[in-house]
């Protein structure tokens, strides 16, 4: 939710200085930006809806000698969900509480891809919402899906 408020805040605040407009419609595009604000702070309250990450420990492998297992990343909306597989691999030993120990190896690397994902996910959240749709995990894996293969492609 952070995300989606920090966007919120700025495009209320990125409003030009009130000098430039007339003060009428200085005054009426800083209020629909505010009503804007205050309901999605009420959507965003209301509803159940979380990112986290998950281990699947029953997609186990062996990798050098070692069970590795993937994490995904989940989004729920109302009591459904979509997992966003990472491609990341991690002993279950270095799982903690919903997290990966800092014992990991590689940790710094695996956390900012996670991050990457993770913020591709909040921002595909933020465009349905800022469209006035619901975001679903339907939708958003969906999004997710197509924006992921275009970058794929874009790559030579």
């Amino acid at each position: 939710m952070n995300h989606h408020l920090n966007v919120l805040i700025y495009s209320l605040l990125k409003i030009p200085k009130r000098q430039s407009y007339p003060k009428k419609v200085w005054n009426h595009t800083f209020f629909l930006r505010l009503l804007q604000l205050i309901s999605y702070l009420w959507f965003f309250e209301n509803i159940d809806m979380g990112i986290s990450l998950v281990l699947i420990k029953s997609d186990s492998k062996k990798v050098q000698n070692k069970l590795v297992s993937p994490i995904h990343i989940k989004y729920i909306y109302k009591g459904s969900y979509k997992r966003f597989p990472t491609q990341i691999y991690i002993e279950q030993k270095y799982w903690k509480s919903g997290n990966i120990s800092s014992r990991c190896p590689n940790y710094v690397n695996i956390q900012r891809e996670i991050v990457t994902k993770t913020k591709k996910i909040e921002n595909i959240i933020t465009e349905i919402v800022e469209e006035g749709d619901i975001p679903t995990p339907d939708v958003v894996k969906t999004l997710y899906d197509v924006k992921s293969e275009i970058k794929i492609k874009k790559q030579p």
